[in-house]
């Protein structure tokens, strides 16, 4: 099989460049996108591109088009893609802990739905919605962590804890000590 010159094959040579440059620990082998592919792993664990099987070319990100294909294979309802973009930096909100930079795909649907798509895999990370973006508000307000939403460890919910107890504790004792005290005959 002959490739072009700007084709980037995946020879010995280059595995061995690659795994020396990159550090490379773990090869996966899974079909993506109608193609078997091996996925490279970083010694984090974080994916670093895909070899395709048949034609030997290595390729660090998927394109905008395996975005789409991703999204619409994975959105059930018959929606039309109302945008495609890239996120870098800082992740919004709703995605926080995810890795970046990542495709962020929104439709066109009655619960806004947004998915997440890992811009080296294609694959979907993350499945927001309005439903779930509710449940995240009440779970802010239940948690107290108004910042992040997901650190129950703060000093905000430790304090409030504390009072409860404290109040509980006092109410306690209130009652064994009134329970203790003989009823007082009345003159």
């Amino acid at each position: 099989m002959r490739h072009s010159d700007s084709c980037r094959c995946f020879s010995p040579a280059a595995s061995a460049s690659l795994t020396a440059s990159v550090g490379i620990s773990r090869v996966s082998l899974r079909e993506r996108f109608g193609r078997t592919v091996y996925e490279l792993f970083d010694l984090e664990g974080n994916p670093v591109g895909a070899v395709d099987v048949s034609t030997g070319e290595f390729s660090a990100e998927v394109s905008e088009a395996d975005v789409r294909a991703a999204a619409l294979a994975d959105f059930l309802p018959d929606a039309p893609i109302v945008s495609l973009e890239r996120l870098e930096g800082d992740p919004p909100l709703e995605f926080r802990g995810g890795p970046m930079p990542v495709y962020r795909v929104t439709f066109d649907h009655p619960k806004h739905t947004s998915l997440y798509i890992s811009p080296v895999t294609g694959e979907v990370l993350k499945r927001r919605n309005r439903p779930w973006r509710i449940f995240d508000f009440f779970w802010m307000l239940h948690i107290m962590d108004y910042g992040q939403r997901s650190d129950f460890n703060h000093w905000l919910l430790t304090g409030a804890s504390v009072l409860a107890i404290l109040t509980s504790a006092t109410g306690l004792a209130i009652w064994f000590v009134r329970w203790r005290r003989p009823a007082r005959k009345r003159a």
